[in-house]
């Protein structure tokens, strides 16, 4: 039988609730560089929440990040 991948999971798009409590959030986080500032987007795969805001300051990017506690952070890649 040929192998093929049929699911790419990493800490950040795990959904099984048997590997997650329910009060424990899954976040995918990503940041980009915008204009003078940086954009922050993180998302909860199983619950589907979505947040994101805009920082200019590196050390209050740095606070948010901690704050949002990720479970990934993924690169958009050059």
């Amino acid at each position: 039988m040929p192998r093929q991948i049929v699911r790419v999971i990493t800490p950040g798009t795990v959904g099984e609730e048997m590997v997650l409590t329910a009060a424990e959030k899954n976040y995918l986080l990503t940041i980009v560089h915008a204009g003078d500032g940086f954009a922050v987007a993180a998302l909860d795969v199983l619950t589907g929440e979505f947040l994101v805001t805009q920082i200019r300051d590196v050390s209050n990017l740095v606070e948010e990040v901690a704050r949002i506690a990720p479970r990934e952070i993924v690169n958009r890649g050059s």
